[in-house]
């Protein structure tokens, strides 16, 4: 009897054991069911915005990748130019029989695209650019022109066409990207593209590159690239900033970024870079090659760097406000110190007149100033700090010591003057 209800109870749990299976194995494909429609909205959503890009009104390119990758097509057509080679020109020519049209030059040239509009189709995409051509290998962009062309990326065959338009931008070869049959292009040796991948890097080494050959050598689209704001802080006017500029050619020439950083807000992409001369340059990108720039840190101040300019300490404004004056004086702004920061009675006392006070700046620092060992001592309310500046970095650069008296007066306002000898 024993035996028996032992086999009954054996029977019982594996049924219960086959139920337990069965309904897991149900719940199972339920969830592989959802999963599958939930896959299929992914896909459907990933597909209507494929749909959405695949846009045949003209837009303006705003991934960065395609951008450079436009530009790029566009050089390797001007180095074939370059060559005089009708034959590869025509490779890369969306009709051969316009070589007719094709303008040729003395010296090899690159372009540098300032704005691109696309239109896109099935298995192929159309550009309508505008682009600055310029000497290849140099700074100097005063012989530079602009210049319109259609590109078309044939994206089965992985292959592109060039069309060019000249000098002058007509709206109907822009308009004419919209309603285009596009033929496909056959691969030639000549005519194959990759995408290009962009770092940030490369983006602010584009960006500060376009800026210094401006500023070098195209002032007017220099002072443009200013961000507004800034401008009319810090220059009077474009003869003022051509004078900045003048004071510190060298320097700009020779610059390379050392170090940056890159924060996002809701309108724009904000980078700011610290060159082989510890100085400060910001670029706000509001999107590609669309930028402007600030030449230094210290002119404008966010809401944030005055609230904590406010709760600090005399000794951490003193230490502010130093560092600002220095960079100003590695700046060349010289002027700006005499109108802006110099006491008023020791300006009437000592420098009468701007050209005395340049004279005893350029006298008294070096081209670049590197701050060393401080002392801060209180007489009433003013402050006098004793600051030891070298040439360089190195032990065996040369080392000056120079009193400055500072008064901190209102909001980040202060004057200064120095101990004279």
């Amino acid at each position: 009897m024993k035996g028996i209800k032992r086999i009954i109870f054996l029977i019982i749990m594996i049924i219960i054991m086959i139920l337990i299976v069965i309904m897991a194995l149900i719940k199972l494909n339920n969830i592989e069911d959802n999963d599958i429609n939930d896959v299929n909205e992914i896909e459907d959503e990933y597909h209507e915005h494929y749909e959405e890009e695949r846009n045949t009104s003209a837009h303006i390119v705003e991934n960065a990748n395609t951008f450079y990758t436009i530009e790029n097509c566009i050089n390797t057509y001007l180095d074939n130019v370059y060559s005089r080679d009708n034959t590869r020109i025509q490779k890369l020519l969306y009709k051969p029989s316009e070589i007719s049209n094709i303008e040729f030059y003395d010296t090899q040239k690159e372009n540098t695209a300032q704005e691109i509009w696309e239109a896109n189709y099935d298995d192929a995409s159309i550009y309508y650019v505008f682009t600055k051509i310029r000497d290849k290998d140099t700074f100097d962009i005063s012989n530079q022109i602009n210049y319109f062309f259609t590109v078309i990326l044939d994206e089965t065959n992985r292959t592109f066409a060039i069309i060019p338009h000249g000098q002058q931008h007509l709206e109907s070869n822009l308009k004419l990207i919209e309603n285009y049959t596009i033929d496909s292009i056959k691969k030639n040796e000549l005519n194959s593209y990759e995408e290009e991948i962009i770092y940030n890097e490369d983006i602010i080494n584009k960006y500060f590159t376009e800026y210094k050959k401006n500023a070098l050598y195209n002032i007017n689209d220099a002072y443009g690239l200013l961000d507004e704001e800034y401008r009319n802080s810090k220059f009077e006017n474009i003869e003022a900033f051509k004078l900045y500029i003048d004071n510190n050619r060298e320097s700009l020439l020779n610059s390379t970024i050392i170090q940056y950083s890159k924060d996002e807000f809701d309108d724009y992409v904000q980078y700011t870079l610290i060159d082989n001369y510890k100085k400060y340059y910001i670029i706000k990108e509001t999107s590609v090659m669309k930028f402007k720039v600030l030449l230094d840190n210290y002119t404008i101040n966010s809401e944030e760097i005055d609230s904590e300019y406010q709760k600090a300490s005399d000794e951490v404004k003193i230490s502010t406000n130093l560092d600002k004056i220095f960079k100003m004086i590695d700046n060349k702004e010289y002027k700006t110190i005499y109108d802006k920061y110099l006491n008023i009675g020791f300006k009437n006392n000592y420098f009468s007149d701007y050209a005395t006070f340049e004279t005893y700046m350029s006298n008294t620092f070096f081209e670049y100033n590197y701050l060393g060992n401080k002392t801060l001592q209180k007489q009433g309310e003013n402050y006098i700090i004793k600051v030891n500046y070298k040439d360089g970095i190195s032990s065996a650069a040369e080392t000056r010591q120079i009193s400055i008296i500072m008064r901190l007066n209102d909001n980040m306002n202060f004057e200064i003057a120095f101990e004279m000898q």
